[in-house]
């Protein structure tokens, strides 16, 4: 009797260990595909940290950014290369280009065709035949005279001003402006101020010279 409870015992104990260790290994299956999808994971992330355009690496958003600086510059460049936009107004700028070159300077001297005349004392008489030097006081037949041609022939404070033009030159005198629109005879374009700058132009065959070419647009007559 007591080895058959022993048996009975046996059979009782196996019926009961036997399906909790298929329970266990079923449990430590799982567990073991648990641990494998958490293997995977790190990977996953690893991937994710290196995708394009994401955070501060090679993405689309540092291309945007530089894009955005590229044409902020050249929008700048445009700006900077863009005349006038500092409202300064170059004096003369309205002149025309003859192309010819201003007389050079020559105090106490005034041009008179291919000669020049020794002032005060002479004078040049300009006349459509020809410009000769003759003494200041004399008149000037047919002709205008030319007492300047520049503020340097002139006192202290007075200006070389054109008052007639004709066909044989320019009659000019030293006055304290050149008011009621007469041009100003010159030879540099310090003398000139806000008229300037001094240019040069063609009258009866000579070359004259006055601030911004006043004059010159109408031509001797």
């Amino acid at each position: 009797m007591v080895r058959r409870g022993i048996a009975l015992l046996g059979l009782w104990l196996a019926a009961i260990f036997v399906p909790s260790c298929g329970v266990i290994a079923g449990l430590g299956d799982y567990e073991l595909a648990g641990d494998a999808s958490v293997a995977d994971a790190p990977g996953d992330r690893a991937t994710g940290d290196v995708a394009p355009g994401e955070g501060g690496g090679e993405g689309d958003g540092d291309d945007g950014v530089t894009g955005d600086a590229t044409g902020d510059a050249a929008d700048g460049a445009a700006d900077a290369s863009n005349p006038g936009d500092s409202g300064a107004v170059e004096a003369g700028a309205d002149a025309p280009d003859t192309g010819l070159s201003v007389p050079p300077s020559d105090k106490g001297h005034v041009a008179c065709g291919t000669d020049v005349c020794g002032l005060p004392l002479e004078a040049c008489c300009e006349q459509p035949d020809g410009s000769t030097c003759q003494p200041a006081q004399n008149i000037c037949d047919n002709g205008v005279v030319a007492r300047c041609d520049e503020a340097a022939n002139c006192l202290s404070g007075l200006v070389c001003c054109v008052t007639d033009t004709s066909s044989g030159g320019l009659e000019t005198q030293c006055m304290q402006s050149c008011s009621g629109g007469n041009p100003q005879s010159c030879r540099t374009d310090g003398e000139c101020g806000t008229m300037g700058p001094c240019k040069a132009w063609m009258c009866a065959g000579t070359v004259v010279a006055t601030c911004g070419a006043a004059g010159a647009s109408a031509g001797c007559h």
